[in-house]
């Protein structure tokens, strides 16, 4: 849910489909918080700040190449990718950096996980601006959650987050420290940016202007709409088509009307003349290629509709697992 004017975005955030707002650890009461009205998170529209994520790295070795290790089991499933799940250890370079974070202090390496995720150590920013707030990782957070970078932190009414310490700078070559590959170079570049909007702190006039609305139940769709089409209905129809009759068999060989003329004079231009050389016919309602002026048949047939009866399933529910609760 979310409102917005010129200047601001205000929005909650909710657990995939459950409804279940995610909460926030708030310093100031050293607990976690569902967000109250006017106290939602809200972004400015300008402004916006951009890092670069650890899994927008490509690393390449010294033919160019990216590189073939991968120490995820499956790098293609988002959660294991979240949760750094290992079939091995990533391989580790040396690095250089200046700087009071604890957690790089611990391990001042630089670890590749595959040819586009490289790791370095987590620290607390405020999210309006990409400043440092501490030496590690933001208050009530820990490297055990899942992930240790989703929890928002709210101090003293301004929003934080963990965030990667440094972006690895474009062109750095890294060196393996130890393992079968050790001593091997690879040049890193940046594969893409993440931008981050300024978050407004509490009481912030524009935001306060915004009011979310309350969720809607939404019913489940239980039905489809079978659409029933008959087109065109009149005109002329060339098809590419060969058969036995001499009418069709001298459309297949590309005899065509402009569709503003009237081949066989009769008054009605050909896009809507059904028997465009023959002056004495013009309709075919239910393109049997008999006129209506001689069909017997009182124009049962529609060979252009879409016949549904071996494709309906309307014991069926489209979200028919979709799980729902109350919002809470």
């Amino acid at each position: 849910n979310f409102a917005y004017n010129d200047n601001v975005v205000k929005y909650q955030t909710h657990y995939g489909y459950s409804g279940t707002k995610v909460q926030i650890y708030n310093d100031d009461t050293d607990s976690l918080e569902t967000p109250l009205a006017n106290e939602e998170l809200c972004v400015s529209r300008t402004g916006s700040w951009e890092y670069v994520p650890p899994i927008r790295y490509g690393v390449f070795d010294s033919n160019g190449n990216r590189i073939s290790f991968n120490a995820l089991i499956d790098p293609n499933d988002a959660n294991q990718v979240v949760q750094a799940t290992l079939q091995q250890a990533p391989l580790i370079a040396q690095y250089n950096f200046d700087t009071t974070n604890t957690l790089w202090l611990n391990d001042p390496t630089i670890k590749i996980f595959n040819a586009g995720w490289l790791g370095n150590a987590l620290q607390c920013k405020k999210i309006e601006d990409g400043t440092l707030y501490g030496n590690g990782l933001c208050p009530g957070t820990s490297l055990q959650d899942n992930p240790p970078t989703f929890r928002i932190v709210r101090i003293n009414g301004e929003d934080y987050q963990n965030f990667p310490l440094f972006d690895i700078p474009e062109g750095t070559v890294l060196t393996v420290d130890g393992g079968d590959q050790d001593g091997e170079e690879y040049y890193v570049r940046h594969l893409g940016v993440a931008k981050v909007y300024p978050a407004k702190p509490q009481g912030d006039a524009d935001c306060d202007s915004l009011t979310i609305q309350p969720s809607e139940d939404t019913p489940d769709h239980t039905f489809f709409n079978y659409p029933e089409v008959v087109s065109p209905r009149t005109g002329a129809v060339l098809v590419n088509k060969l058969n036995a009759t001499t009418d069709l068999f001298s459309l297949s060989q590309g005899l065509e009307y402009p569709k503003n003329g009237d081949a066989d004079n009769d008054g009605i231009l050909n896009y809507l003349d059904a028997f465009p050389e023959d002056a004495t016919k013009s309709l075919d309602a239910d393109h049997d290629l008999v006129a209506d002026s001689e069909d017997t048949t009182a124009n049962g047939t529609t060979p252009f509709l879409q016949d549904w009866t071996n494709h309906k399933h309307l014991d069926k529910a489209i979200y028919s697992n979709y799980f729902k609760q109350p919002q809470n």
